[in-house]
């Protein structure tokens, strides 16, 4: 990553040459312009590898769901999972090959959809569900402005979010057209819900606790 600091950091002098801004707005700059491109590296990478294991939709899916899942139930006020390439692969990379597997599993040969893909939505719906209700958002350490209030706009976007995925979900499994549900549906529906579960997962104390440390030793700090 020293090499992309570096790149966002010319770019931010750059930009405040340019505009003739103060120190503060320099870091503003940089503090951006490193984050989209770090992002962009990440994700190239995730979805680089995605393709060559043939998992790259599945991925696609968890990674969008994942990213919207953490926004709307505080994840960005706790240590970013994402600081560290190497965990960011891991993780997404996991997710998409835990949807491909279940996907594969529950593709009926006969054309005919089977039981498993709503058994499957019904026990990541719980589980996502009781996350939400009981442990998000999690309890960060270091101080965020007006936090007694905002917990409870994460814990009810969350909730709000879960709720409806699942309406949502059952919805395509319940379509008429079976071998649209099966091709096109059940594949997006899993990994959604393999995607949500991850990410409410990380909000039970024990679970984030042990991310952050191997964030940490990743990051050899």
């Amino acid at each position: 990553m020293r090499l992309v600091s570096s790149i966002a950091y010319k770019w931010a002098l750059a930009v405040a040459d340019k505009f003739n801004s103060n120190h503060k707005w320099k870091r503003f700059y940089y503090y951006w312009i490193r984050l989209i491109l770090g992002t962009l590296l990440k994700m190239s990478i995730i979805f680089g590898i995605a393709y060559l294991l043939d998992v790259f939709w599945p991925t696609f899916y968890c990674a969008v769901t994942y990213g919207i899942v953490k926004i709307i139930s505080g994840g960005m006020h706790y240590r970013p999972l994402g600081r560290s390439i190497l965990l960011s692969v891991m993780l997404f990379i996991t997710m998409g090959v835990v949807a491909d597997t279940f996907n594969y599993i529950y593709k009926p040969f006969d054309d005919t959809l089977t039981k498993g893909p709503f058994i499957y939505t019904w026990v990541m719906f719980i589980f996502s569900a009781l996350c939400a209700i009981v442990f998000v958002p999690v309890k960060v350490k270091h101080k965020v402005s007006f936090w007694n209030f905002r917990k409870w706009i994460y814990k009810i976007l969350t909730i709000a979010f879960v709720g409806y995925a699942m309406y949502y979900s059952l919805q395509l499994l319940n379509l008429e057209n079976a071998e649209e549900v099966i091709n096109v549906h059940m594949p997006r529906v899993i990994s959604v819900w393999t995607a949500i579960a991850f990410e409410l997962a990380t909000s039970i104390p024990f679970v984030y606790y042990g991310v952050t440390r191997l964030n940490q030793i990743l990051n050899y700090k």
